[in-house]
């Protein structure tokens, strides 16, 4: 119960003009828990918004990438000029896309 009430926002709180007291914890300390809280929420909130863009570019230069792979000079120019880059392109060409669990 202590954690539950450590964690909840003063302004979530029932009674939001009574400070709320956690043994043990500063104010202070909450007061830095409760901004690093919100950075990271915020941190979050940025990679969703992005997830759905990046997921489609994924899948483009993977098709691309993969029909490169599919043509036998470009194996041999890579193997002979670029063998590293060879191999990090046929990871990305094996690379299967991982969907987030809630999204299927």
């Amino acid at each position: 119960m202590k954690a539950i009430l450590a964690g909840t926002p003063q302004a979530q709180l029932v009674d939001a003009s009574k400070p709320k007291k956690v043994k043990g914890i500063t104010p202070e300390a909450m007061a830095r828990m409760e901004q690093e809280l919100a950075r990271l929420q915020e941190g979050i909130a940025s990679i969703q918004d992005t997830y759905g863009q990046d997921h489609l570019h994924l899948t483009v230069i993977k098709a691309y990438v993969g029909k490169l792979l599919g043509n036998a000079r470009v194996v041999r120019y890579l193997m002979q000029t670029r063998p590293e880059f060879l191999s990090e392109f046929q990871t990305i060409a094996e690379t299967d896309a991982v969907m987030p669990a809630d999204a299927e």
